[in-house]
């Protein structure tokens, strides 16, 4: 939310809570109070998805992926060259063509390619197990590598979860914005139609920021008329 919507959210928000606290000199008007509730209302749902949108924003999950997603590619790179230095020293050359990525085409998969990478290099790692022992692959390591791909993708759900919810926030911010300003230009018609206390008046126009409407403009009969072509 931008400054401009967040000065508009606190105005109505005061608005509302004046009409609220003076509602004894508008409850008997139906239409009036119909206004009022629904202006609360659209001020709760755009106080939500405020809330939605800053909460994404705010977060250290993305930075926090980033750091998962490095800390799995390096520990999968160092899987892949032990079993690149197995390929070459018994010649499989059919190994030798699967564990073939470098480590800066590892690193540089995108978060949707590189869960699926690495867990094709980890049930490599299986397949091989019971031979590669010398090589220094075990189950424990190839344990906790899929348990980080587990985490790495769960946080990335997550993340894109977030990143829907942000969206739909902003678009709501987006749709309730002007509703919210179109009922309370309404309001203001209503109050100054329908209520006669002048207090009460000043005091909503203050918070509208709207000086001096229920006035209007004297003419000044001391100046004479013009003609009507303006000479």
């Amino acid at each position: 939310m931008n400054y401009l919507t967040e000065t508009f959210q606190t105005m109505a928000t005061d608005a509302a809570a004046y009409a609220r606290k003076n509602e004894q000199l508008w409850s008997t008007f139906s239409v009036i109070v119909n206004q009022v509730t629904g202006v609360e209302q659209k001020l709760i749902a755009l106080r939500d998805a405020a809330r939605s949108q800053s909460r994404e924003e705010s977060s250290g999950m993305v930075a926090d992926k980033n750091k998962k997603f490095a800390a799995l590619a390096a520990d999968v790179y160092r899987l892949e060259r032990k079993l690149l230095f197995y390929a070459k020293q018994t010649g499989n050359s059919v190994l030798l063509q699967e564990v073939s990525m470098s480590e800066n085409d590892l690193s540089s998969l995108d978060d949707s390619k590189l869960p699926n990478g690495c867990k094709t290099i980890v049930e490599l790692g299986r397949a091989y197990l019971n031979r590669t022992a010398d090589y220094g692959i075990t189950a424990a390591e190839l344990d906790g590598i899929a348990t980080a791909i587990g985490e790495a993708e769960s946080l990335s759900t997550t993340i894109d979860l977030s990143k829907n919810e942000t969206k739909m926030a902003t678009q709501t911010i987006k749709t309730l914005v002007p509703q919210i300003r179109n009922d309370l230009d309404m309001l203001d018609d209503a109050f100054e139609g329908m209520i006669a206390d002048e207090a009460f008046l000043n005091g909503w126009w203050a918070i509208r920021k709207i000086k001096g409407r229920s006035k209007g403009k004297k003419k000044d009969d001391s100046s004479p008329a013009k003609p009507a072509d303006g000479r």
